[in-house]
């Protein structure tokens, strides 16, 4: 085979692995094929430290909702651990890390990237028909006298606003259902019964919120409320 030849070989390749990596992004990663659009890619860094007492050790996370609006990928990880599989579980897509190591202190650190895609492609699933929730006798005036309240309102997300300022500032009814020690945990359940009997679709969710050079992000509670189509995501411990 002359120069020529094979100069054209090499080209070809090079052509083919350029076209392969473009329709990849663009069809798996979902990036725009247009220089004149942006797409937005956070990073995100997770450090776990923990106490090992086994001599093999496996550490599941829950890498992401599964969200037909997002993608997400996992760029590095750092430890004793070996990446073991990606499965779907409970609606999550969970990452496993298995490693042998001594008794004591270990880490685990993971680097990933997200991004968010147009709505506009896909179709909204609608949620599961609402469960009429049960409350106790003594409860049901108070239930009565805030979902009245809530029904005043057009909205969904209006009505999950009114109903968490009504917790925060611990109004009477609120007060003759929830102690002041109550959890957050508990105080979300008693929200999603009472929006519920409002006709409010909700559904409860874990996670950081994304913000540019942000580091030492906690974890934080959110109310999900279903209105025209789409879940909005209300943070549970803000006060409004």
């Amino acid at each position: 085979m002359n120069s020529r030849i094979q100069i054209s070989v090499f080209i070809c390749i090079l052509i083919i692995l350029g076209v392969g990596a473009i329709a990849y992004k663009n069809q798996v990663l979902s990036f725009p094929l247009s220089t004149s659009e942006d797409q937005e890619v956070w990073s995100v860094e997770i450090k776990l430290s923990f106490e090992s007492t086994e001599d093999v050790v496996t550490v599941a996370l829950n890498a992401a909702d599964i969200n037909p609006y997002r993608r997400t990928r996992i760029t590095e990880h750092s430890g004793p651990f070996q990446r073991k599989k990606t499965r779907l579980e409970n609606n999550y897509e969970t990452v496993s890390f298995e490693g042998e190591m001594p008794p004591g202190k270990q880490e685990l650190l993971i680097r990933y990237e997200t991004w968010f895609l147009s709505h506009n492609d896909y179709e909204h699933a609608k949620p599961e028909p609402l469960a009429e929730p049960e409350f106790l006798d003594e409860e049901k005036q108070s239930v009565k006298d805030i979902t009245a309240r809530l029904n005043r309102l057009s909205s969904p997300k209006e009505k999950a606003l009114a109903l968490l300022d009504m917790m925060h500032t611990s109004e009477p009814s609120i007060r003759r259902l929830l102690s002041e020690k109550a959890r957050l945990k508990e105080r979300l359940a008693l929200a999603q019964n009472i929006l519920a009997l409002a006709g409010v679709h909700t559904k409860t969710a874990q996670g950081l919120m994304l913000r540019d050079r942000k580091r030492n992000t906690p974890i934080q509670q959110f109310l999900l409320v279903h209105e025209d189509g789409a879940w909005l995501t209300i943070d549970a411990q803000e006060e409004y």
